[in-house]
Protein backbone atom coordinates (compact mmCIF):
# COMPACT_ATOMS: atom_id res chain seq x y z
CA UNK A 1 0.00 0.00 0.00
CA UNK A 2 1.31 3.43 -0.96
CA UNK A 3 0.96 6.13 1.66
CA UNK A 4 0.54 9.81 0.98
CA UNK A 5 2.41 12.34 3.08
CA UNK A 6 2.25 16.11 3.23
CA UNK A 7 5.52 17.74 4.22
CA UNK A 8 5.12 20.66 6.57
CA UNK A 9 8.79 21.50 7.11
CA UNK A 10 12.28 20.27 6.24
CA UNK A 11 15.36 21.65 7.86
CA UNK A 12 18.99 20.72 7.43
CA UNK A 13 21.65 21.21 10.07
CA UNK A 14 25.31 21.24 9.12
CA UNK A 15 27.26 18.30 10.54
CA UNK A 16 30.48 18.63 8.58
CA UNK A 17 31.94 21.13 6.16
CA UNK A 18 30.04 19.73 3.17
CA UNK A 19 27.32 17.58 4.79
CA UNK A 20 23.93 18.31 6.30
CA UNK A 21 21.63 16.30 8.55
CA UNK A 22 17.94 16.55 7.56
CA UNK A 23 14.89 16.71 9.83
CA UNK A 24 11.35 16.41 8.46
CA UNK A 25 7.93 17.19 9.90
CA UNK A 26 5.04 15.78 7.90
CA UNK A 27 1.53 14.35 8.04
CA UNK A 28 0.38 10.89 7.02
CA UNK A 29 -2.85 11.39 5.11
CA UNK A 30 -4.13 7.81 5.46
CA UNK A 31 -3.57 7.30 9.16
CA UNK A 32 -6.44 8.72 11.19
CA UNK A 33 -4.80 8.39 14.62
CA UNK A 34 -0.99 8.56 14.51
CA UNK A 35 -0.72 11.04 11.65
CA UNK A 36 1.93 13.48 12.87
CA UNK A 37 5.32 12.26 11.68
CA UNK A 38 8.92 13.21 12.36
CA UNK A 39 11.85 11.96 10.34
CA UNK A 40 15.52 12.42 10.98
CA UNK A 41 18.59 11.58 8.92
CA UNK A 42 18.89 9.96 5.51
CA UNK A 43 19.66 6.55 4.06
CA UNK A 44 20.72 3.84 6.49
CA UNK A 45 21.18 6.42 9.23
CA UNK A 46 17.59 7.61 9.17
CA UNK A 47 14.79 7.07 11.62
CA UNK A 48 11.31 8.34 12.14
CA UNK A 49 8.07 7.88 13.95
CA UNK A 50 4.42 8.74 13.76
CA UNK A 51 2.32 9.84 16.70
CA UNK A 52 -1.10 11.10 17.61
CA UNK A 53 -1.69 14.78 18.44
CA UNK A 54 -1.86 14.07 22.19
CA UNK A 55 1.65 12.60 22.18
CA UNK A 56 2.97 15.44 20.00
CA UNK A 57 1.95 18.07 22.59
CA UNK A 58 2.86 15.92 25.63
CA UNK A 59 6.21 17.64 26.19
CA UNK A 60 8.32 14.71 24.99
CA UNK A 61 8.71 16.31 21.56
CA UNK A 62 9.36 19.91 22.63
CA UNK A 63 12.93 19.83 21.28
CA UNK A 64 11.58 18.96 17.84
CA UNK A 65 8.77 21.52 18.11
CA UNK A 66 11.46 24.11 18.80
CA UNK A 67 13.70 22.81 15.99
CA UNK A 68 10.85 23.01 13.44
CA UNK A 69 9.43 26.26 14.86
CA UNK A 70 6.20 24.26 15.11
CA UNK A 71 4.70 26.06 18.09
CA UNK A 72 1.85 26.96 15.74
CA UNK A 73 1.01 23.25 15.38
CA UNK A 74 1.06 22.63 19.12
CA UNK A 75 -1.18 25.67 19.70
CA UNK A 76 -3.58 24.60 16.93
CA UNK A 77 -3.90 21.11 18.43
CA UNK A 78 -4.55 22.57 21.87
CA UNK A 79 -7.16 24.97 20.45
CA UNK A 80 -9.10 22.41 18.40
CA UNK A 81 -8.53 19.44 20.72
CA UNK A 82 -6.33 16.37 20.57
CA UNK A 83 -9.25 14.09 19.66
CA UNK A 84 -10.93 16.44 17.20
CA UNK A 85 -8.14 17.81 15.01
CA UNK A 86 -7.82 16.39 11.50
CA UNK A 87 -5.04 16.51 8.94
CA UNK A 88 -7.08 18.75 6.64
CA UNK A 89 -7.40 21.40 9.37
CA UNK A 90 -3.64 21.41 9.90
CA UNK A 91 -2.96 21.73 6.17
CA UNK A 92 -5.51 24.51 5.80
CA UNK A 93 -3.91 26.47 8.64
CA UNK A 94 -0.40 25.78 7.31
CA UNK A 95 -1.27 27.06 3.83
CA UNK A 96 -3.17 30.09 5.09
CA UNK A 97 -0.45 31.24 7.49
CA UNK A 98 2.63 30.13 5.49
CA UNK A 99 4.29 28.62 8.55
Amino acid sequence: MTKTFTYLKRIKEPIQKDREYPYDLYLSMEDKEDFICIGEGSGFGSMGCSMNPKEFISGKWDDYIEKFSAHWLKELIEKIGVDQIKQEEIIEYWKKHDV
